[in-house]
């Protein structure tokens, strides 16, 4: 089961708090058009395609994700949870 409306304002205050949050320009509508009909994006799909546009215009170039769907994007390297090593 998900979130309350409490709890899930509670884990969005600690992801404001831990990264940088980029502004939504533009332009990436018109990236996320442009990747949507180069790679014929159709279903759910276009969800991950508009964060794949969000990141080219913010030239980030890796997603933290246990999703293996970002593969067709040319420029983009997954990075799986079970890759990070957090110690100091």
């Amino acid at each position: 089961m998900g979130h309350s409306t409490a709890e899930a304002q509670e884990e969005i205050q600690r992801f404001e708090e831990l990264f940088t949050l980029l502004e939504d320009v533009g332009s990436i509508h018109r990236e996320w058009k442009r990747l949507v009909n180069t790679y014929n994006v159709v279903g759910a799909k276009v969800y991950d395609t508009r964060l794949v546009a969000a990141m080219l215009v913010h030239k980030l170039t890796q997603v933290l994700t246990f999703d293996r769907d970002f593969s067709p994007y040319k420029g983009i390297t997954v990075v799986r949870p079970s890759d990070v090593n957090l110690k100091k």
